[in-house]
């Protein structure tokens, strides 16, 4: 779609939106490619972000979107995020990048004012994370055939943009393109390769390293992913559940957990399969631990519970399986904090009770919703109230 159609196109969805919602409808913004100089046409998401009173159900908002992207879901690619006015201030602290892009680019289309504070300059050392974190998700493509349909759709999304940001030449192999993007973002971090020889012939690789299913294999520098082939190692992992295969620098993979995924370290997710401990030695502030608990049930919020729950039709079978699997997602937030508390990093954490069983799924829906908003906030209260302490290693 051409960027005025594109453009022309959120308006109007902005405009049924808040004829739909009526007083509960806050603001409408657009942001992404669209409003800069590498959206393309034939491949860019159309972003938007859709603010709503605090006491909006979800179903409210999900009836109203859901005429819409039967008509345009083809042309938006994805559905907007979907924000109350509380979580929207907490969104913005929580993603000091997106804060900056929305500052910089983004536009409001329609709803009250919503003024945005200049953040000020962004942190280069956190942009320079949140690109490579986004380099490492696309380097699952190296082995495709581990990914479903979703995450294959996702990180060839992500490639594609980073691509066209950064103008580098798609009709280059893969992993070269690969290589190309990890160059602009690595900094240099000297590293010994380890003495044993690398399994499946790969030369350069300095560890592998797995946390729920996903392998993560760590190169010198950015020169070697030119050489990587994953075709030995797929065969080879036959025998595990193994999801993706992605591979990134010694420094960029320290780089990306320690600023992104400090959490993941606070729990020891990542196991180390072979070579080297490039993890070894990173202090993790409890305050970074607490932020990136904070995101992770904000993107569930925001991002991930409504894209699931706007993109199908409502109907009994899919209702009671979407209620199911994110109030699995809830279980695990439950027990994270509750490593967390035993860590000493958080306090134990009590959020209101789902409704029974026997609740209709509209119900039981704005409840789910209702405890994702609530641990986000439930993690800011605990930014701003609890002293620096020691960080987790």
């Amino acid at each position: 779609m051409k960027r005025l159609d594109a453009l022309k196109l959120s308006q109007h969805i902005a405009a049924q939106l808040k004829s739909a919602l009526g007083t509960r409808f806050s603001a409408y913004w657009m942001f992404g490619s669209l409003l800069q100089s590498h959206y393309d046409p034939t491949s860019s998401n159309i972003n938007g972000l859709l603010i709503v009173a605090d006491d909006t159900p979800i179903n409210v908002v999900r009836q109203a979107f859901w005429p819409l992207w039967e008509s345009y879901g083809r042309a938006l690619k994805r559905d907007p995020l979907v924000l109350t006015e509380e979580s929207f201030a907490r969104f913005l602290t929580f993603f000091p990048h997106t804060a900056a892009h929305l500052h910089e680019y983004g536009q409001q289309v329609n709803g009250r004012a919503v003024p945005l504070a200049d953040p000020g300059p962004m942190d280069p050392e956190w942009l320079r994370a949140v690109k490579a974190g986004q380099l490492l998700t696309a380097s699952a493509l190296l082995a495709p055939e581990l990914l479903d349909g979703g995450r294959l759709k996702e990180s060839e999304r992500i490639l594609d943009r980073l691509c066209r940001q950064h103008q580098i030449d798609r009709s280059l192999p893969l992993n070269q393109q690969i290589a190309c993007l990890s160059e602009l973002f690595e900094q240099a971090m000297p590293v010994d390769l380890p003495e044993d020889q690398p399994p499946y012939g790969l030369k350069g690789l300095i560890a592998i390293y797995e946390t729920l299913g996903d392998d993560f294999f760590i190169v010198e520098n950015s020169a070697a992913i030119q050489s990587i082939d994953f075709s030995e190692a797929v065969q080879e992992l036959s025998d595990r559940e193994v999801y993706s295969l992605q591979v990134t620098t010694a420094e960029q993979f320290r780089l990306i957990t320690r600023v992104l995924y400090p959490l993941d370290i606070a729990l020891r997710s990542y196991q180390r399969i072979w070579g080297d401990d490039v993890l070894q030695g990173l202090e993790i502030p409890q305050e970074a631990v607490l932020s990136h608990a904070g995101r992770f049930s904000l993107v569930l919020e925001a991002d991930q519970f409504p894209n699931t729950l706007f993109m199908v039709e409502s109907s009994p079978e899919f209702d009671s399986k979407m209620i199911h699997d994110f109030q699995n997602k809830l279980l695990n937030i439950r027990l994270q904090n509750d490593l967390l508390h035993r860590l000493k990093i958080s306090s134990a954490g009590e959020p209101p009770a789902l409704p029974e069983r026997t609740a209709p799924h509209p119900v039981r829906l704005q409840g789910i919703w209702e405890q994702f908003r609530w641990w986000s906030a439930y993690y800011e209260r605990l930014l701003r109230t609890e002293p620096a302490t020691e960080p987790a290693k």
